[in-house]
């Protein structure tokens, strides 16, 4: 008679094990996101901080509630870390709303150079009504439909390319000073126009720079945000900078540009919303910014619904401030 193994199923320890070394890789990364100045692969782990408090609370969870207190503790303390950063977007600042008297609607858009769903961004249009309008990964046969398949904005200034960053500006008023700038040595384009907002000049500026994918491609990206940065800081108007950015707030480069430009972010105290990967939404980040200076408030802010690309669109409402902006 031959003799039978039993095969046992994987018991809890095997499950224990295998949920701490997890965690532990996630520790990990939130540590190596505060590193992301030093080397590129390192910013890259900055930027899921949203999916690292929810993986490490419910380890923390389910580890505490089997008594294995040591894993708990850690994975409690790492889980706390990643949603302090998450703070700044969870407050609500209604007094900073109420603030808001006539505002200008503007929409940004990454379309993907691939997507050929042209009618959803006249959907979208018909929907939302935005008064200014920037769409990222233009390239020539979405330039074609904006010339001749878009009704509504007459205004527009267009930087189309055959690769992912091509740009565009669309305005149902005219644009004031409206320009096309190269700023870093990526050699990709960014639009400025001066908006009129309630008695309020505001200087606009789309840019998309490349992803910090490779050590050459962050380096290019960082170079336009820095460029970027001094661009800002020559104006003498109020400024709005908005786009896809390549990088999520808790990126060490995106936190020197706003403390180098004094920027504040749309999304402070309105929740954060990704808006990349749209088609895999446990993994969305947020990488699509409006940026503006203190003269400017948001009355509105939202990520809307969209299909076609991987990015979804945001929208905001702005409006001049009415109290006295401290230096």
């Amino acid at each position: 008679m031959k003799h039978v193994t039993k095969l046992n199923p994987p018991s809890a320890f095997s499950f224990s094990c295998l949920a701490a070394a997890a965690g532990s890789l996630v520790c990990l990364f939130t540590l190596t996101g505060f590193a992301g100045g030093w080397f590129w692969m390192f910013e890259l782990t900055s930027h899921f901080r949203v999916q690292y408090t929810a993986i490490l609370l419910v380890l923390a969870v389910g580890f505490l509630c089997v008594k294995r207190w040591r894993w708990g503790a850690i994975f409690l303390a790492f889980g706390l870390l990643n949603g302090w950063l998450l703070l700044p977007y969870l407050r609500v600042t209604e007094a900073e709303r109420a603030t808001a008297g006539p505002t200008i609607k503007l929409l940004a858009w990454n379309v993907n150079s691939s997507n050929e769903d042209f009618e959803e961004l006249s959907r979208l249009l018909a929907r939302e009504e935005p008064d200014v309008v920037l769409l990222m990964e233009v390239s020539p046969r979405w330039e074609r439909f904006l010339a001749t398949g878009l009704t509504g904005y007459p205004h527009q200034q267009i930087a189309a390319r055959d690769d992912n960053f091509g740009i565009a500006l669309l305005s149902k008023l005219p644009l004031a000073n409206a320009q096309t700038l190269y700023l870093g040595e990526a050699g990709v384009p960014s639009v400025q126009s001066r908006l009129l907002v309630d008695g309020l000049n505001i200087e606009f500026l789309g840019t998309h720079p490349l992803p910090p994918v490779g050590s050459l491609r962050s380096r290019l990206r960082d170079e336009q945000l820095h460029s970027v940065a001094a661009w800002v800081n020559r104006q003498t108007n109020a400024v709005v900078v908005a786009g896809d950015l390549n990088a999520t707030p808790w990126s060490p480069l995106f936190r020197n540009f706003t403390e180098i430009t004094k920027l504040k972010n749309s999304a402070e105290g309105r929740a954060l919303n990704g808006t990349w990967p749209a088609f895999f939404k446990p993994m969305l980040i947020p990488i699509d910014h409006f940026l503006h200076s203190p003269e400017v408030v948001v009355a509105r802010r939202e990520i809307l619904s969209a299909a076609g690309s991987d990015h979804l669109p945001q929208v905001v409402e702005l409006g001049a401030a009415k109290q006295p902006v401290n230096p």
